[in-house]
């Protein structure tokens, strides 16, 4: 009888945690992990309490884009403004990853409503999540240099150049060449954000 009441508890156990863990969509259980195990800073289990959405954009090897949105909270009341916030945008620069999770836990804990917040740690999962983390997307192009500018062409040839070529800052081969790129252009465009927050770090 005791052999069968804890056979019992254990699958009762068991169900609980499959029927947990199916709360979080594939895509965002596989970044999350693979995000806990490069972060030293960031849990497995933290990432997976943001709860962040898959926003069915890919990167160029197939990774999620990941978002989190905080809504304004104020019925019939237009939001003071809508914030976008990025981190990652260089797969290099673990720190910026790091301290968007901080901001989220921030938020978390002291979202008004008086603002709408689109938040996205990172940007650039295929920089990040590989063996040796690098700066460039999966095409070897620097997203900060990707973006569609007045004269891009001729200002981003110039400046790249300017560097000597140097790999760290190829900014493609046109404006928006990139998935990644291309996602955000189409975030900023329907989102329409007062304000863009770019987390980088130096070195």
């Amino acid at each position: 009888m005791r052999i069968t009441f804890y056979t019992m508890l254990l699958a009762a156990l068991t169900s609980l945690q499959v029927s947990h863990a199916a709360t979080f969509s594939h895509p965002m259980r596989d970044e999350c992990t693979r995000i806990g195990h490069k972060l030293g800073s960031v849990t497995v289990q933290n990432c997976l309490s943001q709860q962040l959405h898959d926003t069915n954009a890919r990167s160029v090897l197939g990774q999620a884009i990941l978002l989190k949105e905080y809504p304004p909270l104020l019925d019939k009341r237009l939001p003071q403004g809508r914030v976008l916030l990025l981190g990652g945008t260089h797969g290099d620069e673990y720190a910026a990853v790091s301290i968007v999770f901080r901001w989220m836990n921030v938020l978390n804990q002291y979202h008004s409503g008086l603002f709408h917040w689109h938040v996205v740690p990172l940007l650039n999962p295929d920089g990040l999540l590989q063996a040796h983390s690098v700066r460039l997307n999966g095409h070897g192009v620097d997203l900060n240099r990707n973006m569609p500018t007045p004269l891009w062409q001729k200002k981003t040839q110039a400046y790249w150049k300017k560097t000597g070529h140097d790999p760290r800052r190829y900014p493609g081969t046109a404006p928006l060449s990139e998935p990644e790129s291309r996602w955000l252009y189409e975030e900023i465009r329907q989102f329409k954000p007062d304000v863009i927050i770019s987390v980088h770090v130096p070195y």
